[in-house]
């Protein structure tokens, strides 16, 4: 009993007091209704960090505005081989190679089943990453993603289509004109065919996630496609396979891992990104976007050039103290090993989020989470 007390009070402390710093959990003004979906805050959960749909009640209890699971495909599949993550601290970055890690669509439908409804459902939108099997070929995608959204389709307030994940072989290729309007015609379909089934007026929405690294004119095709073929949105940005935005002191063994680089260095000099963030607005306001979006970028991006530039200045001062040398010394070359292996992660047991979700599950019990966790593994797994 008196357990129960103080898990109840500590939970109660957390409502009141930290999650409106975290998620500015019930401030006016921040609730937003897009793509006929009622939001109670921006700050939402990307797909990438709960695959399995394993930890929705607790997010959703934590603050978030929205969860996204997955990325989920219609096979189970491991993903790439381990290590196949990598932590940048100093350049507050990931590498990530994860490939899709899944237990597939039937068994995650089955556990979405499970979650909380009437009277008391999850409380915000649950969006679902689709994505295409490793074992599908480029001919049979749209039949993989349409066995995909089949499974998950109740579960799910709208739905991602990831075509732009670096980490499955051939699967960027779907951002082409003809392949992304083959794939989106098929997607669009039959969530108007379920939405008319069930007596909607409108379907559910489906939105595409695109990659940082197309061209100009390969970003006009997808827009273009994407208002052909009604998708509700873009979701900007997955993972670039560029390292030219990392720092000189990156390990040259890790500069070179294979697979997307995500966090800070991704969000510099790419103003064309106003670009994704207006390209499905009306005409009209498409220029004052793009002129809002490059004035925010701008001012942000001088705080953090000031602090690049006193950081590169740090490590020139040490570089002048040392003697010169021709070619890496066996110091050196054990320093940039030692830095590739403490990046290289255990996916399981990062200590500082371990640490915090194991306090925040300690709050939340409570609630009820407890039984919708027990047993699963990590997201991350």
């Amino acid at each position: 009993m008196a357990a129960q007390v103080a898990t109840d009070a500590r939970l109660s402390l957390y409502r009141a007091l930290v999650r409106p710093v975290l998620f500015r959990a019930g401030e006016p003004g921040l609730e937003r209704d897009v793509f006929g979906l009622r939001f109670p805050t921006p700050i939402g959960l990307a797909a990438g960090f709960d695959k399995n749909a394993v930890a929705i009640p607790a997010l959703a209890a934590l603050g978030f505005g929205f969860v996204e699971v997955g990325t989920i495909t219609r096979h189970a599949q491991p993903g790439n081989p381990r290590p196949r993550l990598f932590r940048l601290p100093a350049e507050e970055a990931l590498i990530n190679r994860m490939g899709f890690n899944n237990e597939g669509a039937e068994a995650v439908a089955a556990r979405l089943a499970r979650l909380p409804q009437a009277p008391i459902p999850i409380p915000i939108p649950i969006g679902i990453s689709i994505g295409k099997s490793k074992v599908a070929p480029l001919e049979e995608a749209a039949a993989d993603y349409l066995a995909a959204l089949d499974q998950l389709y109740p579960y799910g307030d709208y739905f991602a289509v990831n075509v732009s994940s670096p980490n499955t072989p051939e699967l960027r290729a779907l951002q082409e004109r003809d392949r992304l309007d083959t794939l989106l015609a098929a997607l669009t379909a039959r969530l108007s065919e379920r939405a008319h089934a069930e007596g909607h007026a409108s379907a559910k929405p489906l939105l595409v996630k695109i990659s940082p690294d197309l061209d100009e004119a390969a970003l006009e095709a997808v827009v273009e496609v994407c208002l052909a073929r009604g998708a509700a949105g873009l979701i900007a940005i997955n993972t670039t396979i560029a390292r030219a935005p990392l720092g000189t002191d990156i390990a040259p063994a890790l500069r070179e891992e294979p697979g997307g680089l995500s966090g800070r260095p991704s969000m510099r000099g790419r103003c064309s990104r106003a670009t994704w963030h207006a390209a499905l607005a009306p005409p009209q306001q498409k220029q004052q976007q793009i002129h809002h979006y490059r004035q925010h970028h701008a001012e942000h991006e001088t705080h953090h050039d000031r602090k690049e530039e006193r950081r590169v200045a740090a490590l020139d001062a040490d570089v002048a103290r040392q003697p010169p040398e021709k070619g890496d010394t066996p110091d050196e070359q054990q320093h940039q090993a030692q830095q590739h292996d403490r990046a290289a992660c255990d996916e399981q047991q990062p200590p500082q989020i371990t640490e915090v979700c194991h306090v925040l599950l300690a709050l939340l019990s409570a609630s009820g989470v407890r039984t919708q966790l027990s047993g699963a593994k990590s997201p991350l797994a």
